[in-house]
This record gives structure tokens, sequence and C-alpha cells, in this order.
């Protein structure tokens, strides 16, 4: 019965994630700033075109892009908070 229930609490927070990543990934694409959207501008973008509550949002959105400057999706540029520059 444990195990059930650690499942599906795994499965719910990888869901919560992954909808997170997609709205990210979105708002990345829709903002289309040359040099990069800041993690303040994507924020906003979540805010007022998922109507959502973004603070509670924010620590899986820097997850998602501590994830993603990791694996080399997104660039962040020396000595400054990540910006989402696709490569």
């Amino acid at each position: 019965m444990q195990d059930e229930s650690d499942r599906s609490e795994e499965n719910k927070k990888k869901k919560k994630t992954e909808e997170v990543n997609e709205k990210v990934q979105n708002a990345i694409r829709s903002l289309k700033e040359p040099g990069g959207s800041s993690m303040h501008a994507i924020r906003q973008y979540v805010a007022a075109n998922y109507n959502v509550h973004v603070e509670t949002l924010s620590p899986a959105i820097k997850e998602y892009f501590k994830a993603a400057v990791a694996t080399g999706r997104l660039l962040q540029p020396t000595g400054r908070e990540p910006t989402a520059r696709s490569r």
C-alpha cells in the first residue's frame, strides 16, 4: 500500500514538473527576445497567460532552469541570472 501511494505522489510531481517545463518553453518561444528572456519576464508571461500563482511555481521554474543549463538546452551568460537563450 505504501508503494502505491509513493508512486502516485511521484507521478503527480512528475506531471506538475512537465507542465511547468512546457509553460516555460512556451514563454521562451513567445517572448522571442534576441539576448534571451530573463526569469522575471518568463514568470510574468506564465502568470499572465496561464492564470497561475507564480510564487508557487517559482521553485519548479528555477529547477527547470538549472536542469536545462546543465544539459545545454539553455545558455547562461557568465555572471548573470539564467536567461532563456536556447541553443
